[in-house]
């Protein structure tokens, strides 16, 4: 007979919250668009831009999914990191590897700083950890990554320097954005938390800085999370500038785009939602979420959220008891959980809000372009120097479905990618757009010309003039199953009660 806690695991397989990790389709530009890197499950191309013959691409093979690839900012450098609890940095005029730093955890969110001489990358345990890069290849850096900061085992999902360096930005699954001030010593960690902005109602999942009018002394912190929003704020203080509400598709309002209130960073949300739970009742539910907890030898029963410290789960929703069904208390099962109360508690916070996946400035510091889950077409915003934002236009691309990512170039040229559209070929859609006009009156349109065919078809792995449309439900799951990762459970009274009741943790 197997275990308990094995048998629990092996009951969970089917649950959303337990299928096997997913990775989406990343995207890299070099400053200079000289090469463009597509990261997609375990597959890295690199293709070179802006020359009459671009060549075969450059590809790197990984055991595992890779989710963050990104340059520096003199395009020197290139890093990719994921599953294999590896960060490889290669030196873009050699395509070497220069640099293999070591993570104790699978990576979730990596990035350089602007002076290019320290990685940042983060792990799905909630831990943020630097390495030093040196310019010379003959120099050794720091063999062992040094940590910095933690988010109490909750995932971070996105990683950001200020215009300045002297802070580093980091959202995770618990909602916060935590704007931390650089030490001067890393090794000693980043003690000084500069704020705390709370404000998302279900887990904040990117983040970039805006700088309107070009001023970098005054930049604007934006944030996307589950809960449909892309959010401003002061990054020094906390305080909530304004929050972009996407409104569902097929709702009476297209869009919604009034002010919320503004908010101080002591955790109230501006604009009604509520703040996350407690982080302690969230902290083993992160860890065996993604499938680690047997990586850290908790029992994966007792790793499950419960409530006894008087706090609901899942920022206090309660799920309406349908009476003669077999979720009330007397039907529970010996651990807790009847088959309605199992099904119950699969559902999870957000359903059915298109999360933010991906957050991109432009050069000019004020536009904004935005990808949503489940959505074909990416929302250009403009944002003020006061943090406002407003729509400016919705633009789709032909041939790219679901995207991902989206980045500007330095000629304010929108790249955006989509998938997997294939979980057995790793393919994915890749398109750019230009824009015409000035300021607010700017408007992109699709530009063939800046990704040739050759180039295109060598991105998304498929053959000259072929088509990858016939994978696209592949795409949809993927997308789907990557944040749902993210979403917490939501149970009813009566299961809280009965997980309390059944805890392993208390039990003699």
């Amino acid at each position: 007979m197997a275990p308990k806690g094995q048998k629990r695991k092996q009951e969970q397989q089917g649950s959303p919250q337990h299928r096997p990790d997913t990775s989406v389709a990343s995207l890299a530009l070099h400053p200079a668009t000289k090469f463009v890197a597509v990261a997609v499950q375990s597959s890295l191309r690199i293709c070179a831009l802006g020359v009459t013959s671009p060549g075969d691409p450059v590809t790197q093979a990984a055991q595992l999914p890779i989710r963050v690839v990104a340059f520096d900012s003199t395009g020197r450098y290139l890093l990719a990191a994921g599953d294999e609890k590896l960060v490889q940095v290669w030196d873009t005029e050699s395509w070497k590897i220069i640099k293999t730093i070591k993570s104790p955890k699978k990576v979730t969110a990596a990035v350089f700083s602007a002076c290019s001489t320290l990685v940042a990358f983060a792990d799905k345990f909630g831990d943020v950890l630097t390495a030093k890069l040196w310019s010379g290849h003959d120099q050794q850096a720091e063999p062992v990554a040094a940590p910095l900061l933690g988010h109490l085992c909750s995932i971070v999902t996105s990683l950001a320097f200020s215009p300045d360096g002297k802070q580093l930005v980091s959202t995770d699954q618990d909602c916060k954005v935590r704007v931390s001030t650089m030490p001067k010593e890393l090794h000693k960690g980043a003690h000084s938390i500069q704020s705390i902005c709370m404000g998302h109602s279900v887990f904040a999942k990117c983040c970039a800085f805006a700088c309107p009018n070009n001023d970098t002394t005054h930049p604007v912190l934006l944030s996307g999370g589950g809960d449909s929003t892309v959010r401003s704020w002061n990054h020094l203080t906390g305080q909530q500038l304004h929050c972009f509400k996407f409104v569902p598709v097929g709702s009476s309002d297209d869009l919604a785009n009034a002010a919320a209130p503004v908010s101080s960073h002591h955790g109230a949300s501006a604009d009604g939602g509520v703040p996350a739970a407690s982080a302690m009742l969230q902290s083993h539910a992160a860890k065996q979420d993604l499938g680690d907890a047997e990586e850290t030898g908790i029992d994966t029963a007792a790793a499950r959220p419960s409530d006894n410290t008087g706090h609901d789960d899942a920022n206090g929703i309660d799920l309406p008891v349908q009476s003669g069904s077999d979720s009330g208390p007397e039907n529970l099962g010996p651990e807790g959980e009847s088959a309605g109360g199992r099904q119950a508690a699969r559902v999870l916070e957000g359903t059915g809000l298109p999360a933010v996946l991906s957050l991109s400035v432009a050069p000019d510091g004020c536009t904004v372009a935005a990808a949503l889950e489940g959505r074909d077409h990416i929302t250009i915003l403009h944002c003020t120097a006061s943090g406002i934002l407003s729509q400016q236009q919705e633009l789709q691309l032909p041939g790219v479905t679901l995207p991902t990512q989206v980045q500007f170039d330095a000629q304010e040229r929108l790249w955006v990618v989509g998938g997997p559209l294939s979980g057995t070929q790793d393919a994915v859609c890749i398109g750019a757009a230009s824009h015409r006009g000035t300021g607010t009156d700017k408007q992109w349109s699709h530009d063939d010309s800046a990704l040739p065919e050759t180039v295109q078809a060598a991105l998304e792995n498929r053959a000259a003039g072929g088509s990858n449309q016939a994978a696209l439900p592949d795409a949809t799951a993927s997308q789907q199953q990557s944040t749902q990762q993210l979403r917490k459970r939501v149970y009813s009274a009566e299961e809280r009660e009965a997980r309390k009741r059944n805890r392993n943790d208390v039990k003699a």
